[in-house]
């Protein structure tokens, strides 16, 4: 077999994985953890309910969640761009461009951590002093969110002291 026919049952492979993958999301309909008693599930929610929000930090909270996703959606934008020229290197395989949009890919995965970290900081300025000790409680939740995974067993994150 060929180089070029090993790597096209590959990405023919990954094609269909992919594809697997996003039906079985789909299908599941995975909204996230739900609270009792919550009238919508969801992260928004949830830190509304755990946090006590009142009228005014909802809005404000709601305005960080805007920037957030626009923020979000443009790197995932910029992300597509990058893979894609990734992928066009299969047929082309000029290692000086691989690595490059490798690096693009590891910039722009990076901007996202950031993205979610500074949210989270925004989010956790908009609290009252009697909301942070809901905060910190919450916080190991706010991760799982966003990747599905949870901390492995005996790894808690050390509570910070106020």
């Amino acid at each position: 077999m060929t180089k070029t026919r090993i790597l096209t049952i590959l990405v023919v492979v990954m094609v269909l994985l992919n594809a697997a993958t996003l039906v079985f999301f789909l299908k599941s309909n995975h909204r996230g953890p739900r609270l009792h008693g919550s009238k919508e599930a969801g992260p928004k929610n949830v830190v509304i309910e755990k946090l006590k929000f009142d009228e005014e930090q909802v809005a404000k909270y709601e305005l960080l969640i805007a920037e957030h996703l626009a923020a979000i959606n443009k790197n995932d934008s910029l992300m597509f761009e990058a893979r894609h020229a990734l992928f066009v290197q299969l047929s082309k395989q000029d290692q000086t461009e691989i690595e490059m949009q490798l690096n693009t890919i590891g910039r722009l995965q990076k901007e996202v951590e950031n993205v979610h970290f500074q949210h989270f900081l925004e989010l956790k300025a908009l609290c009252t002093e009697e909301q942070l000790p809901a905060f910190e409680e919450l916080i190991d939740e706010l991760a799982t969110f966003f990747n599905g995974a949870k901390p492995p067993k005996g790894k808690q994150r050390p509570r910070s002291r106020h």
